[in-house]
């Protein structure tokens, strides 16, 4: 029944809409007394209207489409921003500048968001246009909530409410009272912020605003269960979720999967497993359907601690899996679609450049016209003044000269900084990547592990208990490792890493490496053989000539399959030692052979799942450098890899 109430509200809204297109014809504002849903208005859009109508039809999509396809609304804004620049529509303009700053917040590109929001905030002061700055300052308002700035956002709020209280129309009042109740619920302005949600679900009611209304809804859940009154929050939470089953893929995304993780969790504390179960499941298939990394992070959190107090152990490792695999599948679509959106907002950029240096130009053109009417007139005083024109002339372009190598001086330097600060930026990224990643999965694990035993060391058997304690094992000393090579890293960036060169026999290094990974080797029955001589001498640190052959065979154990074998061979020559170390793993593909020593490279999970931080060779790279060495590598994909090793063996 409330589907077909909600059908039979859009087709009068169409009807009624259509209309008012029909009276008012040329108006490019006549949108602003009703509330059109996205299937009217791209229902308008396609009948071909006038383009000054359409201009704000337009604008109006993009606004209801900001949260639920932002790269959909940033196109139909840079078209409403064409036309209304065709038509030189200064409100019209404004309100395209309003929309894209939006779009620019809630995809966290707060610098160009303000920038833009306040273009539209100027114009609409020189046009005196009270409605638009409301509209501007429900913008400012949501800008400064994403960014957590809660006080500046009700500020904000506050403002658009005011103003749209007293003048309406009712839809936008509506959205206002909605927006001005989160603001006040994050001040924890409980009481009002519950009146203003109930206002703004009684309003998009009256105007059949049922994206609104997800929004409401989710809102009163967290209301209601920041005080405790779990009943209604688990209300209000379904009711969100019921909405945007009837809206499909007009749904706001984000209200809806934040509804149905808080509702899963009210399941948890009323132990209703089975609904919590189901309900997560639902959750995970929606934010997979719509790409939402975000929330299906805690989707997966969620199921991973379900399963492990179930004491479901596979299931809770097969999430964790889920969770580390198709979090950087899906943090990488998020970056193509942010990709996406900054062409985008690239092409506008430049269009607008391009459009004011032809205005310019035309206007040079015309003045330069009635400058040489001007001229013919005074001929002999152009004469006069050319002569001295043309000795400030090569003045001027001495001093063009000069100034132009200055300028190209300052543009490379700027450009080496350039440089040295994307390093910098790959630099931070890596390290955040592996800490939050690498680190903090195995480390979850491991307290996840540790949580089982203590929870339930009663109930599980001596045999269940060993097999746990060498999981836990196996990962505490790979996260060991991983922690061992981040430190050398980072000492190395910060630069505080010494170098103690001596002169050493590097055979008993290999001979204890030798000892130390045999059983490693052993375990995945891979012979492990050294062939040198008794004495080989190398000019080097020790420590730091033991962490690269380390590293080497490590690697060169992680990519060999079963049955396979490695070898560390070590030899002089006339100024270098070689310490070669070679196996029949899996090999290197060609193309990352470029990148196998930079930040570039990604870790890859050896022939047994093992994992690394994708930082050993770079580190054994630094290191063979720093002690005037160098590392070789031949790989061919199949058949083995071969790493060799090169140290002086004399002081130079």
């Amino acid at each position: 029944m409330s589907i077909l109430k909600l059908m039979i509200g859009r087709l009068y809204r169409k009807l009624s809409f259509f209309f008012t297109l029909v009276v008012i014809g040329g108006s490019t504002h006549f949108a602003h007394a009703q509330y059109m849903d996205i299937d009217s208005l791209e229902t308008l859009l396609a009948a071909n209207p006038p383009e000054t109508v359409k201009v704000s039809l337009l604008y109006k999509l993009s606004r209801e489409l900001v949260y639920v396809d932002p790269i959909k609304a940033m196109n139909y804004a840079e078209e409403s921003l064409a036309l209304a620049s065709k038509y030189n529509s200064r409100i019209d303009i404004a309100y395209a500048y309003r929309i894209l700053s939006s779009i620019y917040a809630s995809q966290k590109f707060y610098s160009l968001s303000t920038a833009v929001g306040l273009k539209a905030q100027r114009i609409f002061e020189e046009e005196g246009d009270s409605l638009g700055l409301a509209n501007n300052h429900i913008t400012a308002g949501n800008l400064y909530r994403i960014q957590n700035l809660h006080k500046k956002s009700a500020e904000h709020h506050k403002l658009s409410y005011d103003y749209f209280k007293e003048h309406g129309p009712s839809y936008r009042f509506a959205i206002t009272s909605l927006n001005y109740g989160e603001a006040l619920y994050y001040l924890d302005s409980l009481d009002k912020a519950k009146t203003l949600q109930y206002q703004a679900i009684q309003l998009n009611i009256e105007n059949d605003n049922s994206l609104a209304q997800t929004f409401s809804y989710k809102a009163l859940g967290l209301i209601y269960k920041k005080e405790a009154n779990l009943d209604s929050a688990e209300y209000f939470f379904q009711a969100a979720i019921d909405i945007s089953k009837v809206l499909g893929d007009n749904s706001q995304k984000a209200s809806t999967l934040e509804s149905m993780i808080e509702l899963a969790d009210l399941y948890e504390q009323h132990g209703r497993k089975d609904e919590q179960l189901k309900l997560l499941l639902d959750a995970e298939k929606y934010a997979l359907k719509y790409h939402r990394s975000n929330e299906l992070e805690e989707v997966y959190f969620q199921l991973v601690k379900y399963y492990a107090e179930g004491r479901d152990i596979d299931m809770a490792h097969q999430y964790l899996d889920y969770y580390q695999n198709i979090k950087d599948s899906l943090l990488s679509a998020t970056i193509a679609d942010r990709e996406g959106l900054l062409n985008t907002v690239y092409n506008s950029m430049k269009v607008g450049v391009e459009n004011q240096i032809l205005a310019e130009q035309q206007e040079y053109s015309e003045s330069l016209i009635k400058k040489q009417q001007t001229y013919l007139i005074i001929v002999a005083v152009l004469a006069i003044i050319a002569f001295f024109a043309l000795l400030y002339a090569m003045v001027s372009r001495a001093k063009l000269q000069n100034s132009v190598k200055l300028l190209n001086e300052q543009k490379e330097q700027i450009r080496h900084k350039s440089e040295e600060l994307e390093e910098l930026v790959m630099t931070k990224d890596k390290m955040f990547s592996i800490i939050s990643h690498d680190l903090r999965s195995p480390l979850q694990s491991i307290i996840g592990f540790s949580e089982l035993v203590k929870k339930h060391m009663d109930s599980l058997s001596q045999a269940e208990v060993i097999e746990m304690m060498n999981q836990l094992s196996d990962n505490v000393s790979a996260t060991l490792k991983m922690t061992d090579n981040l430190i050398q890293w980072g000492r190395l960036q910060m630069e505080q890493s010494s170098i103690s060169p001596m002169q050493f026999n590097i055979a008993e290094i290999i001979k204890t490496l030798k000892d130390v990974y045999q059983p490693l080797a052993e375990q995945k029955e891979i012979t492990l053989s050294v062939q040198v001589a008794d004495r080989c001498t190398v000019y080097a640190d020790p420590n730091h000539s033991e962490l690269i052959i380390r590293n080497l065979v490590n690697n060169a154990i992680k990519f060999t399959e079963p049955k396979g074998e490695v070898k560390i061979i070590c030899w002089e020559n006339k100024d270098y030692t070689t310490i070669s170390v070679e196996d029949t793993g899996r090999g290197i593909p060609q193309g990352m052979m470029d990148d196998l020593f930079n930040l570039k490279i990604t870790s890859t999970r050896g022939t047994a799942g093992e994992k690394g931080t994708g930082l050993g060779l770079m580190l054994c790279q630094e290191y063979a450098f720093q002690n005037k060495g160098k590392i070789e590598v031949e790989s061919k994909e199949g058949e083995g890899s071969v790493f060799k090793l090169y140290l002086p063996n004399k002081e130079s």
